[in-house]
């Protein structure tokens, strides 16, 4: 039994803070797979999908760091155009961005199939 754990008995004791087990129980265990795909894998499919996204959209999806997402996926291999958002349905007050997904690592053709 390890101290901080649920099978911690110092846990069970009354009037010990919320916090503190929620502390220790919340870390992630990346021992085994996710069973939900991560916001960089939901950006990824949605690149692949629609070819381009506009940082709004990221937004209303509720992926509110889509910028590091592209960031780390430019890092595995995917080539990621950032640009202006040109799409016709969008009228943006402020300037937005645009991630368009213009292939995939070691393509051979050089685009998205």
């Amino acid at each position: 039994m390890r101290p901080g754990t649920r099978e911690d008995p110092a846990l069970d004791k009354p009037g010990l803070p919320n916090a503190a087990v929620t502390e220790t129980t919340d870390r992630q265990d990346t021992s085994r797979p996710s069973k939900s795909p991560t916001q960089r894998d939901k950006v990824l499919r949605w690149l692949i999908r629609e070819g381009s996204v506009c940082s709004t959209t990221f937004l209303a999806r509720y992926v509110p760091r889509a910028a590091a997402h592209d960031h780390a996926l430019r890092q595995q291999g995917f080539v990621i155009v950032t640009q202006p958002c040109s799409r016709a349905d969008h009228r943006h007050k402020t300037h937005q961005i645009e991630y368009v997904l213009e292939a995939l690592p070691h393509d051979p053709t050089g685009g998205v199939s």
